[in-house]
């Protein structure tokens, strides 16, 4: 869920150095105007996850987007899938994260595969949510690579496979995913009779709430 608040998630934020590189990239818009720094900037306002900043981050991308970058339907798919700096808009985010995700997008393409997986807004379809999760892992994207172990550690539309689902959380931790390592230590802590299929499911819905 999009936080209401204008305190920045990130613990790891710098205000000051925030408000030196947005003052040296609203100059760079300005003196530009490229659909491309418009993007720049509106992907530079986007990460710093404070909600004020997101709301000036959709029209930069709205820009960038309208001009074809693929990056920029993305993150605005982000956006109103999630209600980050805006209002949440389901027809309007998967049509965004679909063109961007066929422009081979990888951050789009997994989100599909979020999309599928925690049937949000369709019905879940297992099936749909590992072949995306595949094709944004096999281009180096480290969440769909944990997913694809989620998968495969729950038996979600495959047989479970517990020695594949660590390799792939291995793999997701090898690119620096911190939920790769989270979920090794789960299976090393729980063991193999653990319900991993309804522990998955909650933890999917935990975040919705």
């Amino acid at each position: 869920m999009a936080e209401e608040t204008t305190q920045n998630p990130n613990p790891g934020f710098d205000e000051e150095k925030f408000q030196a590189n947005y003052k040296n990239m609203k100059e760079a818009v300005e003196k530009s105007g490229t659909p491309l720094s418009h993007g720049a900037f509106g992907e530079f306002l986007f990460m710093t996850g404070v909600e004020e900043h997101m709301k000036e981050a959709i029209p930069e991308l709205q820009i960038a987007a309208d001009a074809g970058y693929a990056s920029a339907k993305a993150y605005l798919g982000d956006a109103y899938l999630n209600g980050k700096g805006v209002e949440k808009d389901f027809p309007k985010a998967f049509d965004l994260l679909f063109d961007a995700s066929l422009e081979g997008d990888v951050d789009a393409t997994y989100l599909l595969g979020v999309i599928y997986f925690r049937g949000t807004e369709v019905e879940p379809d297992y099936e749909k949510a590992r072949d995306f999760f595949a094709d944004s892992a096999s281009k180096g994207n480290s969440g769909a690579m944990n997913c694809l172990g989620l998968i495969f550690l729950g038996g979600f539309g495959v047989e479970q496979n517990i020695p594949k689902a660590k390799r792939y959380f291995q793999k997701a931790m090898e690119h620096n995913n911190v939920n790769g390592k989270k979920n090794l230590d789960m299976i090393k802590e729980q063991g193999r009779r653990f319900n991993y299929h309804d522990f998955i499911l909650m933890s999917f819905a935990q975040k919705e709430e």
